[in-house]
């Protein structure tokens, strides 16, 4: 296979080491060769002919201690065990299982190794596909190894340009303005080099092992979250800590050889200790009434003054995967449990359909707007809701994301479309159809609900292409776009 990963052109800062060394030296970012020119790769992956399979564990000290603290909370939230290997039994000799004190058999792991897809479901995926009439391939198969091959290529060839432009112009800001070239901080003057955090599992995806490294030591050496700065707590969780747990998980996971595996031991504890870092300055966000989290956190101060108590269900019910990740890895409950509470308390307010709204006051409980649906705003709730029930087997959380997906399909599908509707009664409110509910297909999918996914897909993929791109809204009345702009003022000004 075409190897064409590549890592960092990080000889800028190191120039007089780089051309010292002629000889092909692997302990080099570079491999000892000449810095690249421009629109060149700069440091590409030792080949699969060079690596030893190292499989190293995550680091997942104390959890069996992170499922008893959450029974012990009595909020009975995450039903699941985990236990030691030596505690677990085999159970047909795939994945181990153990039992609790009443004899029930539960999930031994919180983030179990996802299963493969049965040849029915990958059947399924491969008719659903095919129906789509995807025009760049002429309407084969999208897993045909040919086309498989080219995609690949395509996505290594964004990635490195777009992670170059990045390096180059914007780095060590938080990202890059596209026309200006000029660096840029998310959420104020002060950054934390966020595209840097986001490339890590990007480079472990696509089996860049020596992007990976030395991203993951950059991150590691010069992340500063020590900062006198309000961001929000759902673009940080999801990001940032998101980002450096998914990096700190996919690192067990990589070909490594020799070299690189005697550096990983040391990376993952330093991605650990970072995720444990913006995990403890996100906390205080869920220190309301209701335990749903502000919109907003001080990464020095806290809570910021004056900030205020409405919040969005997304940015209130988004925390889920990575708290209680992070409490599996550290043995320390009280990340898990405070995302379990504020999801729990945002589904507890439901209405009699089995609708939560949009926008909600986190002290007194009472939802401020009462539109339901997949878009703008609520996106995200329902995908963690099925994603938090598959990665625990928790049987309580699958019954939630059950109700929600059927109260969605029920009041809110109107055709192909999803639209806001009422959440007490399931009136339509619009006829718009938001870009951010274009995920659902894809989770459709994840679920088994292929058939509802094909449909929805179609009409998503016929107006993007009609217009070059999906429209922010769709107003599905007049099949004009509601707020479409392809300009970059917000860059410029």
């Amino acid at each position: 296979m075409k190897n064409r990963m590549v890592a960092p052109q990080v000889w800028e800062a190191k120039k007089e080491e780089s051309s010292e060394v002629q000889s092909h030296d692997k302990t080099k970012p570079n491999g000892g060769h000449e810095p690249a020119t421009e629109g060149e790769p700069a440091i590409k992956s030792n080949s699969d002919s060079d690596r030893n399979k190292h499989k190293l564990p995550v680091m997942s000290e104390g959890q069996s201690k992170v499922v008893e603290l959450l029974s012990a909370s009595g909020l009975d939230l995450i039903s699941v065990t985990v236990a030691h290997s030596s505690e677990t039994t085999e159970n047909g000799g795939g994945s181990s299982a153990t039992n609790d004190s009443s004899g029930t058999s539960q999930r031994a792991e919180i983030f179990p190794i996802w299963p493969s897809l049965s040849a029915d479901i990958v059947n399924d995926i491969h008719r659903t596909m095919n129906n789509l009439n995807i025009p760049f391939h002429e309407n084969k198969a999208v897993y045909d190894s040919d086309i498989l091959q080219d995609l690949r290529d395509e996505v290594n060839e964004a990635f490195n340009y777009a992670f170059d432009k990045y390096f180059r112009h914007g780095y060590p800001s938080d990202e890059v303005r596209p026309l200006t070239c000029q660096g840029h901080n998310v959420f104020g003057t002060k950054g934390f080099m966020l595209s840097l955090i986001d490339s890590l599992d990007t480079f472990a995806i696509l089996g860049n092992t020596t992007g990976f490294l030395w991203a993951s030591e950059e991150c590691i050496a010069k992340c500063n979250f020590d900062i006198d700065q309000n961001v929000s707590v759902f673009e940080t969780t999801i990001r940032v800590l998101g980002g450096l747990l998914s990096a700190h998980f996919l690192s067990s996971k990589l070909m490594l050889n020799e070299t690189e595996a005697g550096k990983l031991h040391s990376v993952q504890i330093g991605l650990l200790k970072l995720a444990v870092d913006i995990g403890d300055r996100l906390l205080p966000a869920f220190d309301s009434k209701t335990g749903i989290p502000y919109g907003t956190i001080n990464l020095r101060h806290g809570v910021p003054a004056g900030e205020t108590t409405v919040t969005s269900l997304a940015g209130g019910g988004t925390c889920l995967l990575e708290f209680s990740r992070l409490s599996e890895l550290t043995g320390d409950a009280r990340y898990g449990l405070k995302a379990a509470k504020a999801t729990h308390e945002l589904w507890a307010r439901k209405s009699g359909i089995h609708l939560p709204g949009n926008h909600i006051d986190i002290m007194s409980g009472a939802w401020t707007h009462v539109e339901a649906g997949i878009g703008t705003n609520s996106d995200s709730f329902y995908e963690y809701l099925a994603k938090f029930s598959m990665a625990t087997g928790s049987a309580e959380w699958n019954h939630r994301f059950v109700n929600a997906y059927e109260a969605i399909m029920k009041h809110s599908r109107k055709g192909q479309f999803y639209f806001d509707v009422n959440m007490s009664n399931g009136a339509q409110m619009n006829n718009l159809y938001s870009s951010l509910a274009n995920f659902w297909p894809g989770l459709q999918v994840l679920v088994g609900d292929g058939d509802a996914a094909e449909s929805t897909q179609q009409v998503v993929h016929t107006i993007w292409r009609h217009f070059g791109g999906f429209p922010e809204t769709f107003n599905t009345q007049n099949g004009l776009p509601n707020n479409y702009s392809n300009n970059f003022d917000d860059e410029l000004a």
